[in-house]
């Protein structure tokens, strides 16, 4: 919105000057343009205060118990922290759906969401009820899921995703051993990510908000996953090895893909765009195959290579595949006209370019070469990056 009065209010002298609009319309366009573009900013500032304020009260609240934990019985405890948590989802509900007052009920409900979790571990710990961190975690996302779906708000899908890929991580070093968490924790992102974005296409019609967070997220959560294997470091000290950790990702991936293809063939939409997901998950696929059969021998499996060259390869072509990756996705949000995947795939690129000179070259040159010319080199990259972004949100939002 910005951009577009910005553009409005450089434009309007000039259509005014050559006869297009008048004097007075153009004064009514920028009173207009400038009035919406006030609201939008107090409309967002709003929702930020609001659950910054939740956010803060729930750490008070937990500081609170913690300082005078040992005052209170047990009893006390459980009574000081239900009724906490169950005021708390009453405001919400009050301020939500009697009284009008979506972003303090929004931030409300967020609160007791938070009281709620925190109820959980602090209930455990004070009558010793055993258990798991992970079974803590589970119990915390069962409460919250229910929420989040009759209430819509957008907060919900952040919370929910944090807490499932805690729980992955918990569950996994709980049930196995740390040697391979260790070594397949390189796949977390890139798995968390799958599922996201696999549900996230179902929440299209009814939940639009959820889609955009989950689908978000779980992008991030892929770059991110990429962005790792990239690394020469990374690919050499990963173990393969089928485990718990190995079958838990495994499942979550599987339900991710087969939710994304099941809309897919639901809704009959298989068009260019949805290529995109479906050749990232095969390369992920073909890219964990592969690392596989690195660590049991390259030499073995790849012929006449010798293990070294198998390694490099293999490398290389994450390096490729992760520039032609973001690029595909920068595409897509062009042709989707949605202005956050480009935006990710840019910054994701700037720091892959950022990395892999210090990666590269750090060891290479002298010192102060190395940091003058890096210098240049990435300023001149973000006067680039900078113009290719604005002309690719530009045509979006034309």
């Amino acid at each position: 919105m910005s951009d577009f009065f910005s553009k409005l209010s450089s434009d309007l002298p000039k259509l005014v000057e050559s006869g297009v609009v008048t004097k007075a319309a153009a004064g009514k366009l920028l009173a207009h343009y400038r009035n919406e573009l006030e609201e939008s900013r107090t409309s967002k500032l709003v929702p930020i205060l609001s659950i910054l304020g939740s956010v803060f009260v729930g750490v008070g609240f937990i500081l609170y118990f913690a300082a005078n934990w040992e005052t209170f019985s047990d009893w006390g405890k459980l009574a000081l922290l239900t009724a906490a948590t169950v005021s708390v989802y009453a405001a919400a509900y009050a301020l939500l759906f009697v009284r009008n007052f979506p972003k303090t009920g929004h931030a409300l409900a967020l609160l007791a969401s938070i009281l709620y979790g925190a109820s959980i571990f602090l209930i455990g710990q004070t009558f010793n009820l055993g258990g798991t961190f992970s079974e803590a975690l589970l119990l915390w996302l069962a409460g919250v899921v229910p929420v989040a779906y009759v209430t819509g708000l957008a907060s919900f899908p952040v919370l929910i995703s944090f807490l499932l890929g805690g729980w992955m991580l918990a569950q996994a070093s709980e049930r196995s051993s740390w040697y391979y968490v260790e070594n397949m924790l390189v796949w977390w992102p890139s798995v968390l990510g799958l599922f996201l974005v696999g549900i996230s296409v179902w929440h299209a019609d009814r939940y639009p908000s959820f889609r955009a967070v989950y689908s978000r997220l779980g992008s991030f959560a892929i770059f991110s996953g990429i962005f790792l294997f990239t690394f020469d470091g990374v690919l050499n000290n990963y173990r393969g090895g089928w485990s718990y950790v190995a079958t838990l990702f495994a499942a979550f991936a599987g339900v991710g893909v087969s939710s994304y293809l099941s809309r897919i063939a639901v809704r009959r939409d298989f068009s260019r765009d949805s290529l995109v997901p479906l050749i990232h998950v095969a390369a992920l696929l073909g890219l964990a195959v592969a690392s596989r059969y690195v660590t049991d021998g390259g030499a073995r499996y790849a012929g006449a290579l010798t293990a070294p060259s198998y390694d490099t390869l293999l490398l290389v072509f994450v390096n490729i595949y992760f520039v032609g990756f973001s690029v595909a996705v920068a595409a897509l949000g062009v042709f989707r006209r949605e202005p956050f995947f480009v935006n990710l795939s840019i910054a994701f690129l700037a720091l892959f370019v950022v990395a892999k000179y210090f990666d590269w070259f750090f060891e290479m040159m002298d010192r102060a070469l190395f940091f003058i010319v890096g210098g240049t080199l990435f300023m001149l990259v973000g006067m680039y990056v900078e113009r290719r972004r604005k002309l690719l949100v530009r045509s979006i939002s034309e």
